[in-house]
């Protein structure tokens, strides 16, 4: 938001025009102010200058408000206009606002000034950008037209290669079947790749964490041995050597589990998901009675899917629930229902809640709303759980607001 404001003020009190412009400069606004009181005088000073917002008596000796608003709307839509006027009954303020005034404000209620013009401002500031953006889209409309008309071009030129071909029919033959062969051999080849890199991140893992469970070994040795008899420092310097080596230990099992999501081959037989998640409570089950939470399900389907990879769905979208509790006992409940040809899954928690803005950056990997001094892990999880469920044919997301709680939602097609 702008802190330097170019005013133009319609107003035939000088002291008030003074008053506004203290209350402003309070809150910390650098204000130039254009001070007019004719109509004339708006007229000539709003087509010559630029303003950033447009202060405006309802009534004056010779003028009005609403029809000042009127041409500065039409000279510029997007710059805020806020009437500032002593007597302005509902039915006024109403009809200046239907006629596009961003806001009203009486004289005597000046606490209610700054406000105004801060919402005015980035309001104005969403308009500008959005206008910019519908530019950029009008933009690439006519780029993307071009491109379709090039595209149109080339589909004609291919059509008359492809009339040519079909008159050489054996070649055309002979060509298709070195193109299924060629296929199945990229086929193969992908596979080979995909087993290849599944054992390269199994591999990678193993080489990766010896040298640190190496490290891991000294380090806690070296702390107990030199434990009190070094001074206050090393003993924290050994600590956060640890910890260090332990959230490394951490990210690299994560990073194998999500290689290994996109990359093993998917396995789909008929799961009872209610076996799924109680299996789920089951592994969670000290990290539950630690936090005191309460983890209740209903009735759940029994739709083709990956065992493994359902189970680690469930308890990557429970244990999120168990890390991220509020003060409050934490109940988690899952639940399903089903829709057109597919179930979709809920998990709802009362715990701490998420900001709208990051609800689709959360399943982006890496990505944390937190540090690790508030909450511990690697930013994988919603990750490899948005990985899980693409891989069913489904798609996950998240509905919540700080302090409300969580529900996430995935989808699982319906195959039967």
């Amino acid at each position: 938001m702008k802190s330097s404001l170019r005013i133009l003020y319609l107003e035939d009190e000088k002291n008030d025009v003074e008053l506004v412009q203290a209350k402003l400069e309070e809150a910390g606004f650098s204000c130039d102010v254009t001070h007019v009181e004719t109509r004339s005088d708006f007229i000539a000073v709003l087509k010559k200058d630029a303003f950033d917002i447009i202060l405006a008596d309802y009534r004056l000796p010779s003028f009005d408000g609403l029809s000042a608003l009127a041409m500065a709307l039409k000279k510029d839509p997007l710059v805020p206009y806020i009437f500032v006027s002593g007597s302005m009954g509902e039915d006024l303020a109403i009809e200046s606002l239907k006629s596009g005034a961003t806001d009203y404000v009486l004289k005597q209620r000046l606490s209610r000034l700054v406000p105004a013009v801060k919402r005015a401002l980035t309001e104005a500031e969403e308009r500008n950008e959005l206008k910019k953006a519908e530019e950029e889209l009008e933009k690439y409309r006519e780029h993307l037209q071009e491109l379709v008309k090039e595209r149109t071009s080339e589909l004609r030129i291919a059509n008359e290669h492809l009339k040519k071909e079909i008159r050489e029919h054996k070649r055309t033959e002979e060509k298709l079947r070195e193109s299924e062969t060629k296929y199945r051999m990229v086929a193969d080849e992908l596979a080979r790749s995909n087993a290849d890199l599944t054992q390269f991140a199994t591999v990678a893992s193993h080489d990766l964490q010896e040298p640190l469970r190496v490290v891991d070994g000294f380090v806690k040795l070296l702390g107990k041995r030199y434990k009190d008899k070094l001074d206050e420092k090393a003993d924290e310097l050994i600590g956060y050597a640890v910890d260090g080596v332990k959230r490394m230990q951490d990210l690299i099992k994560d990073l194998l589990e999500y290689s290994k999501v996109g990359t093993k081959g998917i396995n789909l037989k008929p799961v009872d998901f209610n076996l799924k998640v109680d299996k789920a409570v089951s592994n969670l089950n000290a990290a539950i009675e630690e936090s005191g939470a309460t983890v209740t399900r209903d009735e759940l389907p029994t739709l083709a899917a990956d065992a493994s990879q359902i189970n680690r769905l469930f308890q990557n979208l429970i244990g999120n629930a168990l890390k991220f509790r509020g003060k409050e006992e934490l109940t988690v409940h899952v639940s399903a229902e089903r829709k057109d040809n597919e179930w979709i899954f809920s998990v709802r928690d009362n715990g701490i809640g998420i900001d709208p803005e990051a609800a689709e950056r959360i399943f982006v990997i890496f990505q944390r709303l937190h540090t690790r001094q508030e909450y511990p892990g690697t930013g994988i999880g919603l990750s490899i759980c948005k990985r899980i469920v693409e891989r069913h044919g489904g798609r996950i997301w998240v509905e919540s607001e700080p302090g409300k709680g969580s529900t996430f939602h995935f989808t699982i097609p319906d195959r039967a």
